[in-house]
């Protein structure tokens, strides 16, 4: 009996040495990037400097025109440094895409977006083809984690703005049933046929939604212009059909920038469900929350409410420009327990020491809180959109959660996040403090997109 009890207790000891092993060596990797921009030049133009067949232009955190990841620097990227899953979203501007870059100038918006969406394709099939020792599409959930146990990159399809690439049945088939497109934002930054969408800052919004921003400011007597300004528009007809058709083609929508009545929209169709499950999880993959990007851009209380009652991810993206609020706490508190430092920054600017990436880490930490469980929220990078970075912190950091800084964390610190060769030291550097699990954060996240996903696509 002492014999079988000591082979008892030997085998589950060498059970928890295995499992902690496989977790420990999949934390180092296991990371999920919820929003991407490859080769976004045919969907930017002149407004991206560099291409995707060279090296990224970006050389600091504040280079926001400028490519973070490109053909080259991604095929350079090791398992440590690369994520295990990354969702590519295509996207083309419909005034200043592929027309600016390739086609010579000219006003036909349809014909520009779906020719940048499809150059995007294209160039990111071919990079799958020549590397695909390390990267694969997937379709669904299973096929997923097929390929994560092969040890490559999974790649899921998404796009952003469903308008001119998906307005006919045909263009669905291709998309969705021969492609494998898994994830669809409906609306961007401009609207279009199929409705309005969320606004942001006043100068982004007048130069991209002007109409719906004018509206919004008169109708509200200019009371908006004080905490921020709402859509008047929601879907349209078309914008409803397209909906409805995505949803039964088990397609999972991206609610990042759809706008209160576009989203109120979307949960009322999500809470009734599919045939396979009742309410479907709700996806944002590249957001900020409300009370740090003070505008109807931002995460607010209807995705919220509907995330801790349903279930669902958001990805939060690391950039200065969707935390000003956040900012501006932090450099608040540093002015007050900072009183003699303060004397010598120059009047307006505050302290050159705040860490974007601490004030970062503190917004994941607070979206965890909100959202009621980790593996409710990861990151969403948006890497090669126009957008800021994280800028570094002063001086030389020793610890963080009392354990000193790998050497990727320390590297991060001292330049600042602006290229996307830092995404994996980005998330552990993020991962909050306290996690009530022996799994770390980006695993946590990883499966629960997975398992999320399986329920949307069956």
């Amino acid at each position: 009996m002492k014999n079988m009890l000591c082979v008892n207790r030997l085998f589950q000891s060498f059970l928890f040495v295995s499992t902690f092993l496989a977790i420990g060596l999949s934390s180092a990797h296991a990371q999920i990037d919820l929003h991407a921009h490859l080769d976004m030049k045919p969907g930017m133009g002149l407004f991206l400097q560099g291409s995707w067949k060279e090296e990224p232009k970006a050389e600091n955190w504040s280079n926001k025109i400028f490519t973070r990841v490109s053909e080259v620097s991604l095929s350079a990227m090791t398992n440590e440094t690369r994520p295990k899953l990354m969702v590519i979203s295509f996207y083309g501007h419909p005034y200043f895409g592929y027309s600016f870059s390739r086609d010579g100038f000219h006003f036909d918006r349809k014909n520009n977006v779906r020719k940048s969406v499809e150059q995007e394709y294209q160039d990111l099939i071919q990079f799958i083809s020549q590397h695909s020792d390390h990267f694969a599409i997937a379709k669904n959930a299973p096929e997923a984690r097929s390929i994560l146990k092969s040890g490559k990159t999974v790649i899921v399809l998404s796009l952003e703005g469903a308008w001119a690439t998906l307005d006919s049945p045909e263009d669905k088939k291709l998309w969705i049933d021969d492609r494998g497109l898994a994830i669809v934002t409906p609306v961007h930054l401009t609207p279009d046929s199929l409705g309005g969408n969320a606004l942001m800052q006043t100068i982004v919004s007048f130069a991209n939604a002007t109409e719906d921003f004018i509206k919004s400011v008169w109708t509200s007597r200019g009371s908006c212009l004080k905490s921020f300004c709402k859509s008047p528009s929601g879907f349209s007809v078309e914008g409803l059909q397209t909906i409805q058709d995505l949803m039964k083609k088990n397609v999972w929508l991206d609610f990042s920038h759809a706008n209160e009545l576009e989203v109120q929209t979307m949960i009322e169709k999500y809470e009734t469900g599919s045939k396979e499950s009742s309410a479907l999880p709700l996806l944002v993959t590249h957001t900020q929350l409300r009370e740090f990007f003070p505008t109807e851009r931002g995460l607010g209380t209807l995705e919220i409410n509907y995330i801790r009652k349903h279930d669902g991810i958001v990805g939060i993206i690391p950039t200065q420009y969707m935390m000003p609020e956040a900012m501006k706490v932090a450099n608040e508190e540093s002015l007050k327990n900072n009183p003699e430092e303060a004397k010598a920054t120059s009047s307006g600017k505050g302290l050159s020491c705040i860490s974007g990436l601490d004030v970062f880490r503190k917004t994941v930490s607070y979206a965890i809180a909100t959202l009621g469980a980790p593996e409710r929220v990861s990151l969403g990078s948006d890497i090669n959109a126009p957008l800021d970075g994280l800028s570094p912190g002063c001086g030389d950091p020793v610890t963080k959660n009392g354990s000193a800084l790998d050497t990727a964390q320390f590297d991060l610190h001292r330049k600042g996040f602006y290229t996307y060769s830092q995404w994996n030291a980005l998330t552990r550097f993020a991962s909050p403090d306290v996690l009530n699990s022996p799994t770390p954060w980006a695993d946590l996240a990883l499966e629960h997109f997975l398992t999320l996903w399986e329920k949307v696509r069956p």
